[in-house]
């Protein structure tokens, strides 16, 4: 980190908040490289400056703009109070929402947001069937959160409903699935090696002792077990293998609610921004893909996917 006793300090002030701490971290680390760039801490930029960065960033998320200008805010106003900025200025508090919203990079999510039968066509080129269910499954609301997609079992499934349960085994609800992926699903439990995507591509054996669709990569090095962190990164892998970057858990799962949310408005003879305002319409998919924080950034992020 840039200025690492000072932030070290503000960390430390804050360790007992943990989404505060975690989300200042992030901040900090995307900060550096600019902030050695100016040869000033981020606490000190001015306006012009504080904009330049979230601009260069090119995030498409509105949403994680918000989170980081919040995050700094915060720290800028801390070094304010301890007499740390030379001008006396907390310069983010000059910045209002609606900037912020514009630093985004909107078009940034055209290489991000996929149609069902986009994604289809690309995981269809994949040589492990589960790897296809793991972004199929991430597409249509499987949770990879709390153990949840690691467990499933074939026995969870009874026709296309899939019971879902966390690491704990407790029932936490169900997902109707795609006839698409239960042929995966079936394929994934059948399938005994795993194929790596790089460039000298080497099979390595499942633990079959494992009844979980995906199962525990054996090697010689290390066990690659199925954390969410790895089945996040080899999602990563698919996708970089694929010939796509920056895809994300968040940028698969939200292009499945924008599918769903489209089917079912077509269903329903609804507009979108019915499905997205209306609450009982809206908790239908937020069920499935998780709360929409804010409705005005959701639609000023995905509205043109739904035109």
């Amino acid at each position: 980190m840039y200025n690492e006793k000072r932030k070290q300090q503000y960390l430390d002030e804050k360790s007992q908040d943990a989404k505060i701490a975690d989300n200042i971290i992030k901040a900090f680390e995307d900060s550096e490289q600019y902030e050695e760039k100016i040869g000033r801490d981020i606490s000190e930029w001015t306006t012009d400056q504080i904009l330049g960065f979230y601009v260069k960033l090119a995030t498409p998320y509105v949403q994680t703009l918000i989170v980081l200008h919040s995050s700094l805010g915060q720290y800028a106003e801390w070094c304010l109070q301890n007499g740390l900025i030379g001008d006396n200025q907390n310069h983010f508090r000059e910045i209002s929402a609606s900037t912020v919203h514009r630093c985004a990079d909107v078009h940034a999510l055209k290489d991000r947001v996929f149609t069902r039968d986009e994604l289809l066509e690309e995981i269809y080129r994949l040589p492990n069937d589960s790897d296809k269910f793991i972004i199929l499954g991430l597409f249509e609301g499987i949770p990879i959160h709390d153990g949840v997609m690691a467990r499933i079992v074939m026995g969870d499934l009874d026709g296309d409903e899939l019971t879902l349960r966390n690491e704990a085994g407790i029932r936490i609800g169900t997902r109707t699935i795609s006839r698409e992926l239960r042929h995966i699903m079936e394929n994934a439990n059948d399938e005994k090696i795993y194929t790596s995507m790089a460039s000298e591509q080497r099979s390595y054996p499942y633990d079959l002792n494992e009844k979980t669709i995906i199962k525990t990569i054996l090697s010689r090095r290390n066990a690659l077990r199925c954390t969410v962190p790895a089945l996040a990164n080899r999602m990563r892998n698919c996708f970089k293998w694929l010939g796509y970057e920056n895809i994300t858990i968040k940028s698969i799962m939200e292009s499945g609610r924008i599918q769903f949310i489209k089917d079912y408005c077509k269903e329903n003879k609804v507009t979108w921004q019915t499905a997205v305002n209306d609450k009982i319409r809206r908790t239908i998919h937020e069920d499935i893909y998780g709360r929409i924080q804010s409705k005005p950034v959701y639609m000023k992020t995905y509205g043109r996917f739904y035109a």
